[in-house]
């Protein structure tokens, strides 16, 4: 028998409601093959090992699950009794996939986890470091400063270290009349400087926390979610995995 007069032959699968005939597998097997190459897209290339990188591909294919869920659920809808070789080929194919998308969405979740704390731990490695870039420059300019011994030594180091925006705003905030008022004025402002990038890094590292967890959360609650539907699609759908018989021109 020609393969092109096999697949308009009609196959009965066991156990299958009747309903009519639709265009919507079309449109579910395109939505497949595209979110397929969505997920090569999202993948390449590779970075194995490189916890960042995991993280945000595990967040975008959660992002992106519902196009496959869809155009599997598009397939699957309707089922018949009398089925095309093509379409019941296709349903197997897709609940195959179906299972393997779910065991994958699942194994992710400790993955996501994993990376989730690790990307924790360098934000806080960071924060810290930045804490000691701060008390290491406070001390060296403070060493500075008390090895300073004249006005020019201190107007040098107000150069080189840009305390404020203009020449005007330093001359009406700096003393002039003492070597110590100077020299106690140029480290208040050398500390409250330095305590205001601090505080502004603080702000930056508890905003950034605050969206790892949510993004932690969404990926592991995520995977769990697109695995139970993934999982509901194979085992919904297991009449098509049986065995079928093809009807008879008399039927």
């Amino acid at each position: 028998m020609k393969l092109t007069e096999r697949l308009k032959q009609y196959y009965r699968p066991l156990e299958v409601q009747d309903s009519t005939p639709s265009p919507l597998p079309i449109v579910g097997a395109a939505l497949v093959i595209y979110s397929i190459f969505q997920y090569a897209y999202i993948i390449y290339p590779v970075q194995a090992g490189n916890f960042d990188w995991e993280f945000r591909v595990i967040n975008a294919l959660v992002d992106n699950a519902f196009t496959p869920i869809l155009g599997i659920a598009l397939f699957l809808f309707g089922s018949t009794i009398e089925m095309p070789l093509w379409r019941l080929i296709g349903s197997r194919i897709l609940t195959w996939l179906s299972i393997v998308l779910a065991l994958s969405f699942i194994l992710l979740i400790p993955l996501a986890v994993n990376d989730g704390l690790r990307l924790g731990r360098v934000m806080s490695s960071q924060m810290a470091t930045a804490e000691n870039v701060s008390r290491t420059q406070l001390d060296k300019v403070r060493k500075a400063l008390d090895s300073a011994t004249t006005m020019q030594e201190l107007e040098v180091l107000t150069t080189v270290l840009n305390l404020t925006p203009s020449m005007e705003q330093r001359d009406k905030q700096m003393p002039n009349d003492s070597f110590v008022a100077r020299r106690e004025w140029l480290w208040e402002t050398i500390r409250s400087n330095q305590k205001r990038i601090l505080e502004n890094a603080k702000d930056v590292y508890t905003a950034n926390r605050t969206t790892l967890r949510k993004d932690v959360t969404k990926a592991t609650f995520g995977c769990a979610f697109m695995g139970t539907v993934f999982g509901y699609f194979f085992f919904a759908f297991k009449n098509v995995r049986k065995k079928h018989r093809i009807l008879e021109e008399d039927e």
